[in-house]
Formats: structure tokens, C-alpha cells, sequence
């Protein structure tokens, strides 16, 4: 979706999925991470971010 998705709504994906991982602890960190630093990044970061939250919640 990167490709063709403009950065704000991709933020708010993103955020949402930070949010939303299913782990209270996850939600969390990632939460916390996503309000500071989330709405600085650009689209290629952007990328790298999803990527991350593309690996299972075991994972992280």
C-alpha cells in the first residue's frame, strides 16, 4: 500500500496498529513510540516502520 497511500493516512494506520497489536505491553511501547516520533518520519522511514510491524507480535 506504501506505493500509492499518501504519508498522513499511512500515519494513521500506523498509529492505529501500534495501538492495536494485541499485547497490552506492545501496544504500549509501540503506542508511546508512534505519538513522538510517528508523525517526524518520512516515506521511506515510513517503510522501514511498517516492515518492523510486518513481523509477528512474538517477534517484537
Amino acid at each position: 500500500m506504501s506505493g500509492t497511500e499518501p504519508d498522513e493516512r499511512r500515519r494513521k494506520r500506523l498509529f492505529f496498529r501500534c495501538t492495536h497489536c494485541g499485547i497490552r505491553e506492545l501496544d504500549l511501547i509501540l503506542g508511546h513510540f508512534a505519538r513522538t516520533v510517528l508523525p517526524q518520519l518520512d516515506s521511506q522511514q515510513l517503510d522501514s516502520f511498517e516492515a518492523i510491524l510486518n513481523a509477528g507480535d512474538n517477534d517484537l
